[in-house]
């Protein structure tokens, strides 16, 4: 059950061992992807050419705390809980062997081998280090190569092609290996990337599952970032960076109108400019804070304030670039609670909210009761979207909450006192002295309604 101690690895392998035996004496299912009733907790899952399990109920759970088990005792920036999750529903489906590919093994003899491969897996030891390229799009290449936030960006050309080729034709590696990837490098990534952009991410994990997973968390991350400055450093919504693909079309919107007249009022979707790392840089995001950025993205281990702005960076980087308002809207509004809120605390969130966003901006009084009463209004149409189902947000409402919410997180981010500050505790510990909440809040609708 959630909010229980986790367990051991020891205690992890024996419930592992237990719920591995009970599966494989269970009587077959005559249908694996029967629809389960809501209430009864269930979780299906197939590896080719391995076969499928279904878990249910108790032994669900199980999985559940074993796997919470294995994430505890492993470090999250070199082992994903994605890839522990995936490891872990190989060994299972390894050791009972649904199609019968290893039966010269018992079961208990797979069992000790998995196991070992699983302890392997997650131990310190079998970390190792290299460079993962994914491509990226809606970059100007003019640039490159640049860096930010630890990553490398740079147009994939033959230049790159030969140093890439250098580098793995010395790897130490059976010929076969080294031919079989020449193969791949040629169909699948010189005919399909050349003249593209691709990142660089350097990954430290324990298989090349872990490496890409951990590469597409971090490079997703610098992301985000990037799309945060994109209305900064250019016109809203005409600039989007995207992992792997950016498409931009024209898509036609019309129809007929009564009594002798049609309508057509195509909408371009997708990037119109292409964003610029070394504007980022070295032009106007410099003059926003980008280079603070830039070093918060490289910090090995971040603390838990630099973890609450990239968090509030992130959800507003895709706040501005989704097109659809009323979930910019809520990104906004989520970005604002990850930086301020303590985790945890559901009780005067509004009050909280706007007299802390208040206090990071306000200078005076004044200008602080006035900030107050903005936010007050803005969280009032986050509440009607979240609660009520509303749908009803302006150009000009979303402007105002992404004008508020950028500059609460640059304030955090890139000015003083806050850049001295070592932790959230420091960060709430002044909402403490400066952001005290009021005993009343401003009216009894947020709306001022």
């Amino acid at each position: 059950m959630r909010g229980q101690k986790p367990l051991n690895l020891d205690q992890a392998l024996k419930e592992l061992k237990d719920l591995i035996y009970a599966i494989h004496k269970a009587p077959a299912s005559d249908d694996p992807l029967r629809a389960t009733p809501i209430e009864e907790p269930s979780f299906y899952f197939s590896i080719s050419p391995y076969g499928g399990v279904e878990l249910t109920n108790e032994d669900f759970r199980k999985y559940r705390r074993i796997l919470d088990a294995l994430c505890a005792i492993t470090s999250r920036t070199v082992i994903s809980r994605k890839a522990i999750d995936k490891k872990l529903q190989a060994v299972i489906l390894k050791t009972i062997d649904i199609n019968a590919r290893e039966v010269e093994r018992s079961i208990e003899k797979r069992r000790k081998s998995f196991f070992r491969e699983l302890q392997d897996y997650i131990s310190p030891a079998s970390l190792r280090s290299g460079t993962i390229h994914i491509r990226v799009a809606g970059l100007d290449a003019s640039a490159l190569p640049m860096s930010f936030g630890g990553i490398t960006f740079r147009v994939f050309n033959h230049t790159v092609l030969e140093e890439h080729k250098r580098q793995y034709e010395n790897l130490e590696t059976r010929e076969e290996y080294k031919k079989l990837y020449r193969t791949l490098i040629k169909e699948d990534v010189e005919d399909k990337l050349m003249g593209d952009i691709i990142a660089i991410v350097p990954a430290i994990a324990t298989d090349n599952e872990a490496r890409v997973l951990q590469a597409l968390v971090k490079l997703g991350t610098v992301v985000d970032a990037m799309n945060f400055y994109s209305d900064i450093l250019h016109h809203p919504g005409w600039a989007r960076v995207a992992i792997f693909s950016n498409n931009t079309t024209l898509e036609p919107i019309f129809g007929l109108v009564d009594p002798a007249s049609y309508s057509y009022n195509p909408r371009r979707v997708g990037p119109q400019e292409e964003f610029s790392i070394k504007q980022l840089l070295e032009g106007r995001g410099k003059e926003v804070g980008s280079n603070r950025l830039d070093t918060l993205l490289q910090e090995a281990n971040p603390n838990s304030l630099s973890e609450r702005i990239i968090a509030a960076i992130r959800w507003s980087g895709r706040a501005t670039v989704t097109e659809k308002l009323e979930e910019a809207f809520l990104l906004y509004a989520i970005a604002l609670e990850s930086l301020i809120m303590e985790k945890g605390k559901t009780d005067q969130v509004v009050q909280r909210l706007t007299t802390r966003g208040a206090a990071i901006l306000s200078l005076k009084a004044e200008d602080t009761k006035n900030n107050r009463k903005e936010l007050s209004y803005l969280y009032g149409i986050r509440s009607r979207i979240a609660h009520e189902g509303s749908f009803e947000v302006s150009d000009a409402d979303l402007r105002v909450m992404r004008n508020y919410t950028k500059e609460i997180i640059y304030r955090v981010m890139a000015k003083e006192p806050f850049v001295s500050m070592q932790n959230e505790e420091e960060l709430f510990a002044w909402f403490g002295v400066n952001a005290p909440i009021p005993d009343s809040s401003i009216g009894s609708d947020p709306l001022g309604q």
